[in-house]
């Protein structure tokens, strides 16, 4: 990134860090001294490394200084640089309005929540959410704040959606609440990345939801492969209704393949998913090789044989609550749950959810209702997916620190062309931190071997 950054006529010296966000992932920043009597912003550094980097290797911010500050031993004084910059104008007043262009009003509007919500000193029109350090939880307290400052509703997906200042405004200035279940999470790449094997390199990657419906869990991943990628959704958290969820899986899986086709009519196709989403993009898959396409399929630690169906509304709550921890409940939580009147269940839980920092502060009470109708309606789907028999290749990544039966069996039943690798993660951590680069790497190798027939 420094290289690409210094081959610009313009610059004298730069430095790229990782620094942490609100939301504890890190964004890139990037700090750029020009050559004396040569201009330079921002936005030109940007344009610049656009048409030489993929896109999850451009920086999230970037900052023109006239010298890099440095400290007592001498190194790079990212930190400082930045507390400086953040210091220099109050939020709002430290972007520069150059290229707001449409709904020029709006987008400064939010181009200052962003930066308040992100605890960043500015906000491009152009950057995306995610990469600046946006998760899922932000992205429900944007949602909240669009609400209160804007009076329009937003639907959980059109964040992923309308992911950048400029196009979230459009959507706002239009009113337009129209939500798909596909979106896009990264754009084509400029180049080879981490998982820049020749087949890798360029294909277009589509992943499906886990069991609470939402795509936030893929962002890492998106911006590890190197080609688009696109993630399918809960139609429900899309459209903002539990009137939309399908009747069962095979349905569910059937409409997202559907909408696959319309966008891209042609294969080969690359499906994959996490937890229920591996199932959805078997199942998916699956169909599309019935339909003549070349299909292949990964899986990050999908069972089966899970059946997690809950009788009671409090179990239902405690579920729910479980996959928003991580797996890892606190102790209080359980009782709390199980001894909340009916009338206060839903508020009980809530607070809990907010109390942990599962959800952020704000979460209404509609907002949660609807997460957890669709995390209910999932697992139930779930549950009661009865598989037919593929000869797609498929990979089976298996996380090794789950309390279960072996799920390979039933998998091995079903899928003729399947390759398994265990890795020692629990369900939850194989997605998180520095796994899903990993999880990119590996499936760009599999796709190489010889073993799977291209």
């Amino acid at each position: 990134m420094e290289a690409a950054i210094r081959e610009h006529p313009a610059v004298a010296e730069c430095v790229v860090s990782a620094e942490a966000t609100p939301g504890g992932q890190r964004r890139l920043v990037a700090l750029v001294v020009p050559r004396e009597d040569r201009p330079l912003d921002g936005r030109t550094v940007l344009t610049h490394l656009r048409a030489r980097l993929p896109h999850y290797l451009i920086p999230g911010q970037i900052h023109v200084l006239e010298r890099l500050p440095l400290t007592s031993n001498g190194k790079v004084d990212v930190a400082g640089a930045l507390a400086g910059l953040a210091a220099q104008a109050p939020p709002g007043t430290r972007a520069t309005t150059e290229g707001a262009g449409a709904h020029g009003e709006l987008v400064e509007r939010l181009r200052a929540l962003w930066a308040e919500l992100l605890e960043l000193p500015a906000v491009d029109p152009d950057g995306d959410f995610f990469a600046l350090g946006g998760n899922s939880l932000l992205a429900l307290r944007l949602i909240n704040r669009v609400h209160a400052e804007f009076g329009v509703d937003l639907h959980f997906g059109q964040v992923f959606e309308a992911p950048t200042v400029r196009a979230l405004a459009g959507r706002l200035a239009e009113h337009d609440r129209a939500a798909s279940c596909r979106v896009t999470l990264s754009g084509p790449a400029a180049g080879p990345g981490p998982a820049g094997g020749s087949r890798a390199a360029g294909r277009e990657l589509f992943l499906f939801h886990p069991v609470g419906g939402s795509v936030s869990s893929y962002t890492a991943l998106a911006r590890s492969w190197p080609g688009p990628v696109h993630a399918f959704q809960s139609r429900a958290l899309a459209e903002g209704s539990t009137a939309a969820l399908d009747p069962d899986l095979v349905t569910m899986a059937t409409s997202y393949r559907e909408e696959l086709e319309r966008a891209t009519a042609e294969g080969p196709y690359l499906l994959g998913g996490w937890s229920m989403g591996g199932v959805l993009a078997y199942e998916a898959g699956r169909q599309l090789a019935e339909r003549g396409h070349e299909v292949r399929v990964f899986m990050i630690d999908s069972d089966l044989t899970e059946v997690r169906v809950s009788t009671t509304e409090a179990a239902r709550h405690l579920e729910f609550l479980g996959d928003l921890a991580g797996g890892r409940l606190p102790a209080a939580v359980r009782p709390a749950v199980l001894g909340a009147p009916p009338d206060r269940l839903t508020r009980t839980a809530l607070e809990l959810s907010v109390t942990n920092g599962w959800l952020p502060a704000g979460t209404t009470a509609e907002q949660y209702d609807l997460l957890l109708r669709v995390h209910a309606h999932n697992l139930e789907a779930l549950s009661g997916y009865r598989a037919d028999k593929s000869e797609v290749p498929t990979l089976l990544l298996v996380a090794a620190g789950v309390d279960r039966a072996d799920p390979v069996p039933a998998w091995r039943d079903m899928c003729s062309r399947l390759d398994v690798e265990v890795w020692p993660e629990d369900h939850y951590s194989i997605v998180a931190g520095d796994r899903p680069a990993a999880i990119a790497d590996r499936v760009a190798t599999w796709l190489e071997e010889p073993r799977v027939r291209h």
